[in-house]
């Protein structure tokens, strides 16, 4: 997929509606489409971080020791938290329909943190969210 047909597809990404179109630019030339059949691990637990993908199309299920713990869906986006912390992913990624994801580099994704302030603050967004929903879910257990 050609950069701008890229940058077109991330504005239209719920995610990175702050984003310039400048932003969307550089995102996109440091992103690489992948298009993975519903079933195929993207990621698995345990394993080295070393991308972040966005969701742009289908639908993903995250799972941890086997168990079933979310479904992401479009604009949704995971393996920022391994790449932040430089640890191990904690959960494996599965598509769960025909999925289309953006996967951006590590260091790609932590130049794109230093270069757009939008993305920080949907990064930071989506993990204080991701946290205050445990933190509910584990108080109504």
């Amino acid at each position: 997929m050609v950069r701008d047909e890229k940058a077109e597809l991330l504005a239209t990404v719920n995610s990175l509606r702050g984003c310039s179109r400048s932003q969307l630019r550089d995102i996109a030339r440091l992103s690489d489409l992948l298009s993975a059949p519903a079933g195929r691990v993207l990621v698995t637990e345990g394993a080295a971080a070393r991308e972040v993908f966005l969701i742009v199309r289908g639908e993903a299920e995250v799972s941890r020791g086997g168990r079933p713990v979310a479904v992401l869906r479009p604009s949704d986006y995971f393996g920022e938290v391994g790449v932040l912390a430089s640890q191990c992913r904690d959960a494996q990624v599965a598509a769960r329909t025909d999925l289309e994801v953006l996967v951006i580099g590590a260091r790609e994704f932590l130049g794109l943190l230093a270069a757009v302030p939008a993305l920080n603050r949907t990064i930071l967004g989506g993990m204080a969210s991701r946290l205050h929903d445990g933190d509910v879910a584990t108080a109504a257990s």
